[in-house]
């Protein structure tokens, strides 16, 4: 079930992408051709080698791990009001957002017209999801954004792993598993996007 539900995220989030920045995403980036392995035919028509395999492969597994983290902004955005007002959430989104969502669900519990308080809380909530935001804008075109996107839900599972570990719950291991299967789609991209970027440094030479 858990396969499925991640292979869902991962199929939603690539329409998503898709469908935000208009276009089907093409592949731009054309392996030159070696001395001893030719990528172009005489008449033009490229030639399948593993070299342009792994490109390929690896450019789909970069778009991937982009398409999930625009998936952890806006479903953090959602569970941050849908925790407040209704007191559930889904999973897939950052746990400090949802930490401040609880807190904020607590406060609106308490007494619903202390408005000021519920609107600081969504002013803050909103906030935690910014820098995912701007990762996910700027690691189109430089790897280095999405390094920081890394570093940053790192950081978040490694409270939810706190919290799980003193909390065992289903709900806890479930988000906890998806944290994990989320960072190792960004180390596979952050590995492709430093080669990628070695390489085209080397060719300038």
């Amino acid at each position: 079930m858990e396969n499925n539900e991640l292979n869902n995220v991962n199929s939603v989030a690539e329409n998503l992408e898709n469908s935000i920045e208009g276009k089907q995403a093409t592949d731009e980036q054309v392996v030159e051709a070696t001395p001893d392995v030719a990528n172009e035919q005489p008449n033009g028509e490229q030639i399948v080698t593993p070299v342009n395999v792994a490109q390929k492969v690896g450019e789909q597994k970069y778009r991937i791990a982009r398409s999930s983290l625009l998936i952890v902004v806006i479903l953090s955005v959602v569970n941050l009001f849908s925790l407040i007002f209704s007191g559930s959430y889904f999973l897939f989104s950052s746990y400090i957002t949802l930490i401040i969502g609880a807190v904020g669900a607590e406060s609106y519990i308490a007494d619903p017209s202390n408005t000021i308080f519920l609107v600081v809380i969504i002013v803050l909530g909103i906030i935690s999801v910014l820098p995912y935001l701007v990762c996910w804008i700027f690691s189109k075109k430089k790897v280095g954004w999405l390094i920081g996107a890394l570093v940053l839900f790192s950081f978040d599972t490694l409270l939810l792993l706190i919290d799980a570990i003193s909390v065992m719950n289903l709900t806890f291991i479930l988000d906890l598993v998806i944290h994990a299967y989320f960072i190792y789609e960004m180390v596979v991209a952050v590995k492709f996007g430093l080669k990628k970027k070695k390489e085209e440094q080397e060719n300038q030479f």
